[in-house]
């Protein structure tokens, strides 16, 4: 064995040692963001820290690889590469199988503004293109929706903010609302509840917003109860809606007790794909990350039917939203 074939597995160590060191100062890159974005540990923020330090790497090794001629290794990371994009972009989603135009459809908009991220002349924009009914904004600064309501006042002459920090919402509506209610129970966020005519009889919209730690904690979070109390309620009644930013995946045991409710999600009536609406690409503390979760949701009664459901664009906030044209279900 030649001198320059012994090192070559002593050279594999030193690449493998510096790869792993990189994946170790990047996790602690993500974790410094968290902390410095929310102030706190919390559990999200660390898996915010894997994200940042194990998966986006990829496209950064395949040049590299390519560079020192490690034709595996670049193989191997430009299919990992491709895969990330491929799928966060939501590339594998399908069309609506149908339309619907009648008369007793209306089109609702759910939104997180990202609260100091969104640009509100992209969103009036991008509302006013889509022209929906109903409006429902989570995370509404003040300022920023003083200017989409005075780009869209002709459009949505019914509107009102309900300002609650981190958790202050607001609608827009063309139509006239029966009645609404801004909520806060006791040992809960908030909860939004417009009531809006919808032929025979009204339809009821909850707007829900979750802390961000919900996501783990799960049926432990302190708004758990008066959360599903609420969802339930609207489950019980048979024109409803529950849309917002619930902060938790399919694969989260409360997106199974929401189903359990009787409650439909919407997007999974109509599509198959990923359907990600966090973070919207490049937003996300600034960061080049498409969406990687599906956070957003807007759920319906079983008497109701999802026609169309698609995501917004971002209007520069860290959400896309969520347009879903509802109906009546045929009898």
């Amino acid at each position: 064995m030649t001198d320059s074939e012994a090192e070559q597995p002593s050279r594999k160590r030193v690449y493998w040692q510096r790869a792993l060191t990189f994946y170790c100062y990047f996790a602690a890159f993500g974790s410094l963001l968290s902390l410095g974005n929310g102030g706190a540990i919390w559990p999200i923020n660390l898996f915010d820290a894997l994200l940042h330090g194990l998966l986006w790497p990829a496209p950064i090794f395949l040049v590299v690889a390519l560079a020192r001629r490690a034709w595996k290794h670049a193989i191997g990371f430009s299919f990992a590469s491709f895969f990330l994009v491929f799928s966060c972009s939501s590339w594998l989603s399908e069309s609506p199988s149908g339309t619907y135009y009648g008369d007793d459809s209306l089109t609702v908009v759910t939104w997180n503004l990202g609260l100091n991220t969104c640009d509100a002349a992209k969103v009036a924009a991008e509302i006013r293109a889509l022209h929906p009914d109903v409006v429902l904004f989570q995370e509404a600064r003040a300022d920023k929706l003083e200017l989409i309501t005075e780009a869209l006042g002709e459009l949505y002459p019914f509107h009102e903010h309900f300002y609650d920090d981190l958790f202050s919402k607001a609608y827009l509506s063309n139509i006239e609302p029966v009645s609404v209610e801004f909520l806060k129970p006791e040992n809960s966020k908030n909860f939004l509840e417009l009531i809006v005519p919808f032929g025979e009889t009204p339809l009821t919209i909850t707007s829900i917003h979750t802390n961000k730690a919900f996501a783990f904690f799960g049926r432990k979070w302190f708004g758990y109860d008066q959360m599903m109390k609420r969802i339930n309620l609207a489950a019980s009644t048979p024109t409803s809606l529950v849309v917002g930013d619930f902060n938790l995946t399919e694969r989260n045991t409360v997106y199974r007790d929401i189903q359990d409710t009787g409650l439909v999600d919407s997007y999974r009536e109509r599509h198959s794909d990923p359907g990600f609406t966090f973070p919207a690409f490049g937003r996300y503390r600034h960061l080049p990350l498409p969406p990687l979760l599906r956070i957003d949701y807007v759920w319906h009664t079983k008497n109701l039917k999802c026609v169309t459901i698609e995501r917004t664009a971002s209007g520069d906030s860290d959400h896309r939203g969520l347009v879903a044209r509802i109906a009546r279900r045929d009898r």
